[in-house]
């Protein structure tokens, strides 16, 4: 993605700084007396093949950090991923902005990741041939909008 950003015809606009944190139901054995951080080797997980930047990013941290994970079920795409965890025992990585989304009814514990892991920039980007198309041109301002909106309602 570095690569756009350093191009001349490619406009590039911060939106947010995203973390990763690991989605586990809210009834999970795991958290049973959890006084300290939960031990994410200890867990199965459920994985989706995935080329997002994000997700490489973790993956390659885990590794490195000698973080050894249980793949207990490989899945083709992330969207299904919260609700098998819901109705089970495994465990999912996820960005942090996404699984707060996806617990708006309580249903997962949020475990955050050991410290020095991966975050990720999440941009906007346009290319200087469409700057003027106005479709675009809304579709760019309202995201860049949204997500300012969000940062300051964060904020307060």
């Amino acid at each position: 993605i570095a690569a756009l950003e350093d191009d001349d015809e490619i406009e590039s606009r911060h939106l947010f700084t995203d973390s990763f944190t690991c989605l586990v139901r809210s009834q999970h054995p795991i958290l049973n007396g959890m006084g300290t951080a939960p031990d994410l080797g200890s867990l199965r997980y459920v994985y989706a093949n995935t080329t997002a930047a994000g997700h490489q990013l973790v993956e390659r941290w885990l590794t490195e950090t000698g973080v050894k994970r249980q793949t207990a079920l490989r899945l083709g795409h992330f969207m299904v991923a919260p609700s098998v965890v819901r109705d089970t025992d495994l465990a999912v990585i996820f960005p942090t902005s996404m699984a707060h989304q996806i617990n708006a009814d309580g249903a997962f514990a949020l475990l955050p990741l050991p410290p020095g892991h991966p975050v990720v920039d999440i941009r906007v980007h346009t290319h200087t041939r469409f700057r003027s198309d106005p479709g675009i041109r809304w579709l760019r301002d309202s995201l860049i909008a949204l997500f300012a909106d969000a940062r300051h309602l964060a904020s307060v």
